[in-house]
């Protein structure tokens, strides 16, 4: 999980997904199921799909 793309790319972990969200909310609003769900889904997803260290894929879900 990162929302800060620039230093998640330096640090190259095994996989990562990217939310531009502000700092301290990394799965979104507070109370907001729908949101945090759809970004733990994303991170199930890379998890059964990254074929290769250090993916890092972006969403753009909408704050």
């Amino acid at each position: 999980m990162s929302i800060v793309k620039e230093i998640t790319a330096e640090l190259c972990p095994p996989r990562a997904v990217f939310v531009p969200w502000p700092l301290g909310h990394p799965f979104g609003k507070a109370g907001n199921l729908e949101q945090q769900r759809a970004v733990l889904y994303d991170m199930i997803e890379l998890l059964k799909t990254a074929e290769a260290p250090g993916a890092l894929i972006e969403r753009d879900h909408p704050w």
